[in-house]
């Protein structure tokens, strides 16, 4: 559940195929599914104990990386996969763009250029793709972001807060977005599936945190029932992210409220009136 965002590098020969035929913006961003799901599902199946056995064997990171890839593979050819979508030139973002977007500009909605073009700036193209079209920047205001990030330390931005992560995937993933996204920021801890031997709801993963915390102040942030749950099981404060263009926003709200969420609140943006 939530808005997921995806960054791709494109040339401007191909900025212009695009401006020329919107429609095959959609195609380009998301791919064109071919998958067989039933398959697909049988190979997960039949792969899960040995993704098991790996995770159980402590395998340094690029071992862990190989098992990793070798599953994708044969998931990807017993499914049909994609075709004509995300390359190597693009960045998945899942749902850490949001908090990207904050701590680069202080605002959760669309903010002044450079900064604010980094994740939801840029002009409009093509249809709706779930939470509106897809955005592009020319040239000269890739390189205005680039000088703008260029200027940032991780000081400027963890001056106030400590900032740790816990997530349902890999450490790796994470470690890989960030740094290629967000080098000047640092998340330590950070903890992924391969560091709890149960994965959220269960709070292992957060008690974790508290422990490196030494016992301070600690919220947790997200926008999941599951996140929720985590929190109330580690007896960590939680505060809920229900964003108002949430088909089911109303009922995520409530259940955030169930799990006893200190806030639910629109989006990130009102967060400091939570913290200060």
């Amino acid at each position: 559940m939530g808005m997921r965002g995806h960054l791709r590098q494109i040339t401007p020969a191909q900025l212009q195929d695009f401006q020329r035929s919107p429609k095959t913006v959609k195609d380009a961003v998301r791919g064109k599914s071919r998958t067989n799901m039933a398959k697909m599902m049988a190979t997960f199946e039949r792969l899960k104990p040995v993704a098991d056995r790996a995770r159980a064997m402590n395998l340094d990171p690029s071992e862990q990386e190989k098992v990793r890839n070798e599953i994708l593979k044969e998931l990807a050819a017993a499914g049909g996969g994609f075709h004509d979508g995300p390359d190597e030139n693009g960045l998945n973002l899942e749902k850490s763009w949001h908090v990207l977007h904050y701590l680069l500009t202080g605002k959760a909605e669309d903010a002044p250029p450079p900064l604010g073009n980094a994740i939801l700036g840029g002009h409009e193209i093509g249809g709706d793709l779930g939470y509106g079209p897809a955005r592009f920047l020319v040239p000269d205001e890739v390189r205005e972001v680039a000088a703008a990030l260029a200027t940032i330390s991780k000081d400027d931005l963890a001056a106030r807060f400590d900032l740790a992560i816990f997530t349902g995937r890999m450490r790796w993933e994470a470690e890989v977005t960030l740094r290629r996204f967000a080098p000047s920021l640092r998340f330590d801890p950070i903890v992924g599936m391969q560091d709890v031997t149960a994965l959220k709801p269960a709070p292992e993963g957060l008690l974790k945190i508290a422990a490196a915390a030494g016992g301070r102040k600690m919220w947790y942030i997200g926008d999941t029932v599951d996140d929720a749950r985590c929190a109330r099981s580690a007896a960590v404060p939680f505060i809920g992210i229900a964003s108002p263009g949430s088909p089911r926003r109303g009922e995520l709200a409530a259940l955030f409220r169930t799990e006893n969420a200190v806030a639910v609140l629109d989006d990130i943006n009102q967060l400091e009136s939570v913290l200060v």
